[in-house]
């Protein structure tokens, strides 16, 4: 892994696949962006099963660990096929500013086969997330969560031919207002994932986001002997 202003990178190699995950902060919206390069190194086609996976809070540390385990009740997550993303709000008045409650979003730039918002299914009688019972059976049991523990895993198949490299883009972000206008708040989440996903937008962000940091950084010079 490497870290630098602005972005963190991932590597990892398996059977000939080589991963490299990229994460930073989209410039324009509140959304963390995950770029996911796969190249397949081998002599012949891959099929690989990529899933993603975050969990979700109650928005306030200190409520989440003196009533977590009432107002846990009040959380919905849910699948929306038009946006192909999981969409998370939490329906309490213990809010740290109730009118701008966010409704979370966690999509993907490819077509999700499968989904699930539970993390006690996802990962599985005494199980963690470092060995989920889902990943382990190759599919998700698109699960929607009213009440309980949420998560948003989404599972997605890429197919890669010899030597070729495909990227996959995966886009956590908010939307404020989920409790006072849950339709606009889905409609500007929708805007904002349709203008993302567009072509050339994921590195427009990327090129942008460093442009900042250089200009941000670029003020200070030293020299040491």
């Amino acid at each position: 892994s490497s870290h630098a202003p602005g972005y963190s990178e991932f590597w990892a190699e398996r059977k000939g696949v080589r991963a490299k995950l990229t994460l930073f902060m989209s410039p324009d919206y509140d959304t963390l962006l995950w770029s996911l390069s796969l190249k397949n190194k081998n002599g012949e086609k891959v099929e690989c099963d990529v899933f993603a996976y975050v969990e979700l809070s109650q928005f306030s540390f200190l409520n989440e660990v003196n009533l977590g385990y009432y107002l846990k009740w009040q959380t919905v997550a849910e699948f929306d096929r038009e946006l192909n993303a999981i969409l998370y709000r939490f329906n309490s008045f213990v809010q740290v500013r109730t009118k701008d409650a966010p409704l979370v979003y966690f999509s993907s730039d490819v077509p999700v086969l499968s989904f699930c918002c539970d993390r006690d299914i996802f990962c599985g009688n005494y199980r963690d997330e470092g060995d989920p019972v889902e990943v382990e059976r190759g599919e998700l049991s698109d699960t929607e969560l009213h009440g309980g523990e949420p998560c948003a895993a989404l599972h997605s198949k890429i197919r890669l031919n010899c030597g070729e490299e495909k990227q996959v883009n995966y886009f956590l972000g908010v939307t404020p207002g989920a409790l006072v206008d849950y339709e606009k708040a889905r409609r500007k989440t929708k805007s904002i994932l349709t203008e993302l996903k567009s072509e050339g937008a994921v590195q427009e962000q990327f090129e942008k986001d460093q442009k900042w940091w250089r200009e941000h950084l670029g003020v200070l010079q030293c020299e040491i002997p």
